[in-house]
This record gives structure tokens, sequence and C-alpha cells, in this order.
């Protein structure tokens, strides 16, 4: 069987834009004069600096806001934020106490946020290792974690 004579498809592209060369249609700049001493001529010039101040400003800002880690909920400089539901759940483990009572201010948390979700012993644990082993927080990794609750060691 005879092989057939396959071009690629750079050259076959190099082909077709050597036979049909593609100029580029020259564009038609037009100018509106305004006499400069017009109002219409300073309103323009106010809009034109203000934009610009505005790019410095933009372009000068920090690129991240710092943040500092006080506790499991991480307060941030300038505009609040909204404290995420796991933050929340992070202070009230590290306050400790019994499991009764993680469970019920849990609970309390996720009625202050209409939250569906139930929390048990099992869903705090849980929460505890992920944290650990996840998302790296050394701050829980001095809690006693015993059948009885929470408590921190020293």
């Amino acid at each position: 069987m005879a092989k057939k004579n396959r071009k690629s498809i750079q050259a076959v592209r190099a082909e077709i834009e050597a036979a049909h060369p593609i100029t580029p249609e020259p564009k038609v700049i037009t100018k509106n004069v305004l006499p400069q001493n017009s109002a219409e001529a300073e309103m323009i010039l106010t809009k034109a600096r203000n934009l610009q101040q505005f790019k410095n400003n933009v372009h000068n800002a920090p690129k991240s806001i710092p943040t500092t880690h006080t506790s499991a909920v991480q307060k941030t400089i300038g505009a609040p934020k909204k404290i995420s539901m796991a933050a929340e759940i992070d202070t009230v483990i590290l306050a400790g106490g019994t499991w009764e009572e993680l469970i019920q201010k849990a609970d309390e948390i996720t009625a202050r946020r209409n939250n569906a979700t139930k929390y048990t012993k099992g869903v705090l644990k849980a929460h505890i290792k992920y944290r650990i082993n996840h998302d790296n927080v050394k701050i829980f990794k001095n809690l006693q974690i015993s059948d009885t609750g929470i408590t921190a060691i020293e």
C-alpha cells in the first residue's frame, strides 16, 4: 500500500496565506476639536485627572491584606469580614467544656446563622481531626479530647 503524500496544517495555512494575503484595512481617526478654554474641555480634563488618580491609587494599593493569627478566628486589617462557620466552631472548641456544652454552643451558632447543620460529638471530633490533618491548625494540638469533653493542655 502506497503512502499518501500529506501536508502539515502549517504548510497548508502558509499556502493559503500566500495565495490570499490578508491586508488590514487602514483605520480612520477623526477628532472633534474643542476650544481649550471651554467648559466642556475643562470637564473632560477633570474626568481624565480623576481617572488617572484612581488608577494610581489602585496600582499603589497593597496586593493582599495582612492578617494576624490571634486565635482560631482570623482578624483581618481593614474592612470587617464575615466570620466563617468553621472559625466560630473553632472558638467553641478552644473554649473547651463537656460535649453537651460544646454541642449546645454549636447549635446556638447554627440557629443564629439559620444553618441546618446538626452538631454531635462525632461531628465536632471530625472537625478537629480535619483541621489538624488538612488545615495544619496547630492550636488544636494542645487539646485533650476525652469521653467527657475537651480540655486544654498547658
